[in-house]
């Protein structure tokens, strides 16, 4: 489990023993029986070759971790307007791109796991059934994560999953 309270927090309360972890040690704590599982993407399970040490996955879809553009106050306020104009179209154009060869990455590494590891995919009605419970590890980390984050993320990824 990636060393973030955050996830700790989330995991615990969907009814896991979260295990804090440096990423290095994942492979050995898995062959050694150490831990039961782990918690990564599909391309990074299969280039650290995970599924070496691991028989089952599970495709719960959770989590979705978007790539961040970010840039200081103090950088973007000694842009003038075409810059800031650039910068922002550019961002707008390289999203869905990177969405896409994020996405197609991802079927590709499932696609070749499949082929050595049993594999579970959840549907969304399961899905749903994760948030409540995942709620409170959200209250108590918003003081790190920033309130408004939970406010603005909700109402978009449920429209974006069409609930």
């Amino acid at each position: 489990m990636i060393q973030s309270p955050i996830y700790i927090d989330t995991f615990n309360a969907l009814g896991a023993n979260a295990v804090p972890m440096p990423f290095p040690e994942v492979y050995t704590a898995l062959e050694q029986k150490t831990i039961d599982g782990q918690e990564n993407p599909f391309t990074v399970i299969e280039a650290n070759k995970f599924q070496e040490v691991q028989k089952y996955l599970a495709g719960t879809r959770h989590i979705y971790n978007p790539q961040t553009m970010a840039i200081s106050k103090k950088t973007w306020d000694r842009l003038n307007k075409d810059e800031q104009d650039i910068l922002i179209s550019a961002a707008s154009e390289t999203q869905a791109y990177q969405r896409k060869v994020s996405r197609d990455a991802q079927d590709v590494a499932l696609a070749n796991l499949k082929k050595n590891m049993g594999t579970r995919s959840c549907l969304r009605p399961r899905l749903r059934r994760f948030a409540p419970s995942s709620s409170p590890s959200s209250t108590s980390t918003a003081p790190m994560s920033g309130r408004i984050s939970r406010s603005r993320c909700t109402p978009r990824s449920t429209k974006v999953r069409g609930k």
